[in-house]
């Protein structure tokens, strides 16, 4: 057995600490569970503290420690994110502990650009992306990412489970959210031409007025051709373009 596992002893002593670093994180997990809803609620803060390898004592520059610290960064990234409403951050809180377990268990974690549980983050706040920073937690899109935030920790505590409902599930919000927001810019569209029409118009006309300036000096033309001929030449342009028969 040691042929095949390397030293059993130094094997079987990390195995202990592992499950005794796993034990500690559910601790600070159930603990951290208990004071959300108040932190949320408070906007004190609590729930948006990265957890970090002198939190439970590790000793840095170990591998489990350098683990912890990389999420670590990570998620103070997220925390301190000006484009993320707090009621986002605090639901991406509560996948700290199980994202941190994850990756202590799973080496490919980090080294998978694709790994399930990264692109569970990255669609997360993909999915939220444009939402005032004062969006309420019970705003319907909060609801339906609050509900697959807690399907995702499920299958991030279990050892066999599958993120793909979770993620298919962001995809669909996500699509739903971009269809929905180019609706509304078409709805806008041909207001936004109008508009750019109307100043190319006008930056035209005022070209035509200037020189047309240049060659009187007539105050009752001057004043003639500059408040009322050139909408005259505005709208011309906008008849026919600058080349145009009007």
């Amino acid at each position: 057995m040691a042929g095949a596992g390397g030293n059993f002893a130094v094997d079987a002593s990390a195995l202990v600490m592992l499950n005794h670093l796993i034990e500690r994180l559910d601790a600070i997990e159930r603990q951290h569970a208990g004071a959300s809803p108040t932190a949320a609620g408070t906007g004190d803060g609590l729930a948006l503290r990265p957890l970090k390898s002198g939190d439970l004592d590790l000793p840095p520059g170990k591998p489990t420690a350098i683990v912890l610290d990389t999420l670590s960064l990570i998620f103070e990234s997220i925390f301190a994110s000006p484009d993320l409403p707090d009621a986002i951050k605090t639901m991406l809180s509560r996948l700290q502990i199980p994202l941190l377990k994850k990756a202590i268990l799973d080496p490919d974690f980090f080294s998978d650009v694709k790994h399930p549980a990264r692109q569970l983050i990255n669609r997360l706040a993909r999915a939220a992306v444009g939402l005032p920073p004062d969006t309420p937690r019970d705003h319907p899109l909060c609801r339906s990412l609050a509900e697959l935030t807690e399907t995702a920790r499920s299958a991030l505590e279990s050892r066999d489970g599958d993120l793909a409902p979770v993620l298919a599930g962001l995809d669909a919000l996500i699509a739903r959210r971009d269809e929905a927001t180019r609706e509304a810019a078409q709805a806008c569209a041909g207001q936004v031409r109008d508009y750019e029409r109307n100043e190319t118009a006008l930056a035209a006309a005022q070209n035509w007025l200037q020189k047309a300036l240049a060659r009187t000096r007539e105050p009752a033309v001057v004043h003639f051709l500059s408040v009322h001929w050139v909408r005259v030449m505005q709208d011309a342009c906008l008849a026919g373009g600058v080349g145009g028969e009007a």
